[in-house]
């Protein structure tokens, strides 16, 4: 009998463990170890047979009966296991009898109907060298599931294909987990989620396949719990092992109920064709789960955007980075994006993060240096490719960020979105844009859309909250922003927004703490702080107020640090906010000649409701178009 399918009501109790058959789980603690079907079967035979030699031949009879695959797949899943029970320090659990096989060493009780039927001495532990040592105390320290070391099925000597049984129950929905990293690893991170992501997007434009974005996994999650979770009937894992330009990979597609394993394949290949093993990877899914692929399908699930696996890697490193939107993140992310471009002066995506990368005012940089480079660089990308929605994308943000040429944003960000409907970047910028325009009622939906694609986007929740404000649904915004600061309490952009919330409430000392917050969060110095805190003790808001604008006046003359890329921009708001219209327009001018972002705030900032009467004020807005006439 398979492994996989046994049912028994024996539970096995092994040092700190406890594997329970038929509930699919080993537990350590309060806590679950969460293994492979592959892994978990394996553990399941040694246990059965504790004490006593089994063969590799036995192993791969009772495991894989069902699979051609070599040897040394054993050995692999051995190394796993040994890995996965790491407790007490120097432990032997499994020992290799050379040539022949493997024998569970370590006491073993086994339990049926909640009685002891069997039970060995206690455990030999066992130095580096294979020395026996006194024992090592049972530690109780809870197992903590990390999702992406829950997921290996990587067959490290295996090649080609490994083809499980396929069970013929319709399946219309999959989750694809994070893939895990086999050591050594080194900083990889970018392509254990880069993988995911390709194959969950490829799999996603197929009718009739709901695909939940990675994004909608939550950190260090069951694959299992994920899928019920996410309502799915099936779970995808994976596994990288990399060795120089060597990699390694295998896909796991399991159900969600129960467990049942649907196939498993191995591909030993190189970096150079890894984009052609995420596109097989896709592929092969969609048959296997009775989808019949058109010609458009395939197109979709095979589009390649280099022929270089060495520039596709460059890109899913400076992705990673600029999602981290930090300055340093940025400018890291900006030398990885030019070295792809380098090796593949014809990757149109990279040539779009580029854009990006001087698109987003996180980079540090002042406006009138990435716009240029904001600009060449997607209007390359669109060259390029004119059907990629990253490229339309990050033109139409440009178009309407430097340029403020707001129909032609519009338009593109359409583009984008109807190339790509689940493309989050698009749905969120989108939705900040049509915030800034006013168009609050669709901002608000395209913003849900982003956040269903990402749940976890800190960025666009801080930005829904802004139209919510505009519609002053306070208490709505409040808790779009509670929601972020429960996920990640350090992300200032929270309590930056939280910050102008309280202060339309007239809760003036809550909205100062935020600032200070916010401040502080950015790294400000304390004794500016201090300075803020100090005027606010003295004459309230107003006092912080000017006490901030005597901060931006100290760094404005020279505008060439990172701290003051955006000062005329606040200084107008500030002026605006203390009603001191001359002031406020003054700034608000020089926000414009210096291609700052004031002007996409004057339809909806709250600060500029005192000067709006103001004929100037009237006259800029129609000068860069901005009117009420753009709804729709």
């Amino acid at each position: 009998m398979d492994l996989l399918d046994q049912q028994t009501d024996d539970v096995y109790e092994f040092g700190p463990y406890l594997l329970e058959p038929k509930q699919w789980r080993l537990r350590h603690g309060d806590g679950v170890v969460a293994l492979p079907p592959k892994a978990f079967a394996l553990l399941l035979l040694l246990l059965e047979k504790h004490g006593e030699l089994v063969t590799k031949n036995e192993v791969l009879a009772r495991v894989w009966a069902d699979t051609f695959v070599e040897e040394g797949n054993v050995a692999f899943y051995v190394a796993m296991l040994r890995k996965a029970l790491s407790e007490p320090a120097n432990t032997i659990y499994i020992e290799t009898i050379k040539t022949r096989g493997y024998r569970f060493v370590a006491p073993v009780i086994v339990r049926s109907c909640g009685q002891d039927i069997a039970q060995e001495p206690p455990p030999v532990a066992r130095d580096a060298t294979g020395r026996a040592v006194p024992p090592v105390a049972l530690r109780g320290r809870r197992y903590r599931f990390a999702a992406l070391a829950a997921t290996v099925l990587l067959a490290a000597l295996a090649s080609g294909v490994v083809v499980a049984r396929f069970r013929n129950e319709p399946i219309d929905s999959v989750v694809v987990m994070p893939f895990h990293a086999i050591a050594p690893v080194g900083d990889q991170a970018y392509l254990e989620s880069g993988m995911a992501e390709s194959i969950a997007l490829r799999l996603g434009n197929l009718p009739a396949l709901r695909v939940p974005p990675l994004a909608a996994v939550r950190r260090d999650e069951d694959p299992f719990e994920a899928g019920k979770r996410l309502g799915t009937q099936a779970v995808l894992t994976g596994a990288i092992q990399r060795a120089g330009e060597r990699l390694l990979i295998t896909t796991e597609l399991s159900r969600v109920n129960g467990g049942g394993r649907l196939w498993s394949w191995s591909f030993d290949t190189t970096s150079g064709e890894i984009l052609t093993v995420q596109n097989e990877i896709a592929e092969r899914i969609a048959v296997r789960l009775g989808r019949e692929l058109k010609d458009a399908d395939r197109a979709r699930l095979s589009r390649r955007d280099t022929a270089s696996g060495q520039a596709y890697d460059l890109f899913l490193q400076g992705r990673e980075r600029w999602r981290m939107r930090t300055p340093e993140s940025i400018k890291q992310a900006i030398g990885l994006y030019e070295r792809a471009i380098t090796i593949d002066p014809q990757f149109s995506r990279a040539y779009a993060g580029l854009a990006d990368c001087y698109n987003i005012a996180m980079s540090g940089l002042p406006p009138e240096y990435r716009y240029p480079r904001a600009k060449e660089n997607a209007e390359k990308a669109i060259g390029l490719d004119p059907d990629s929605a990253e490229a339309h994308t990050s033109l139409a943000f440009m178009r309407y960020k430097f340029e403020w040429r707001w129909q032609d944003a519009d338009d593109e960000f359409r583009r984008a979105i109807k190339l790509n409907p689940r493309y989050q970047l698009a749905h969120h910028w989108y939705g900040e844009f049509l915030g800034l325009m006013d168009r609050t009622d669709e901002a608000i939906a395209e913003l849900k859309t982003a956040l269903e694609l990402d749940p976890l986007s800190l960025a666009v929740r801080s930005d829904m909250a802004r139209p919510l404000m505009r519609a002053r649904r306070l208490s709505d915004a409040r808790a779009v922003l509670e929601d972020g600061l429960r996920i990640d309490p350090a992300w200032y952009g929270s309590s930056s927004v939280m910050a102008e919330i309280l202060a339309l409430e007239g809760r003036d000392r809550e909205s100062a703490g935020q600032t200070w917050r916010t401040l502080t969060l950015r790294g400000v110095p304390d004794g500016q702080i201090e300075e803020l805190r100090t005027a606010f003790e003295k004459g309230g808001m107003p006092d912080m107020i000017r006490a901030q604008i005597r901060q931006w006046l100290r760094q404005d003359p020279a505008h060439k640090s990172s701290a003051s890329f955006f000062t005329a921009q606040y200084l107008s708001f500030a002026y605006a906010r203390l009603g001191e219209r001359e002031d406020a327009l003054r700034w608000l001018e020089t926000s414009i000649d210096r291609r700052e972002d004031a002007p996409l705030h004057m339809l909806t900032n709250w600060a500029y409701e005192s000067i709006r009467d103001d004929p100037r004020f009237a006259q800029t807005l129609e000068r860069l178009n901005l009117t009420q006439g753009l709804k729709r």
